[in-house]
């Protein structure tokens, strides 16, 4: 049986979820339409990235849009690689909640 340590308020089973923010230009335009966007563990589904939220930033997601950039195949000087699996998830937040992120 797996025990659970709480620390602060924090879970650690939801520490791992987020792994920090998309800070570009694009998503500066949807954070003033209250949507986040995070790169998060390729394990993660809407139900534990929205808990992981809630626990970490203390506000309220509406929505949950997860997006899967599968990897590829690469070359890299000459011999043959794969790129990394990225999840990315979009969470909208309830009107009025906001993130800061710098």
């Amino acid at each position: 049986m797996k025990k659970t340590i709480v620390t602060g308020d924090i879970r650690p089973e939801l520490t791992g979820i987020i792994i920090n923010p998309v800070v570009s230009e694009k998503t500066a335009y949807g954070a003033e339409k209250n949507t986040y966007t995070f790169i998060v563990n390729p394990k993660a589904n809407k139900t534990t990235v929205k808990r992981a939220i809630t626990a970490i930033y203390k506000v309220t997601p509406t929505a949950v849009n997860m997006i899967t950039n599968k990897s590829q195949r690469v070359f890299v000087r000459g011999r043959i690689g794969q790129s990394k699996l990225t999840k990315k998830a979009m969470v909208t937040l309830k009107k009025g909640d906001t993130i800061e992120l710098a």
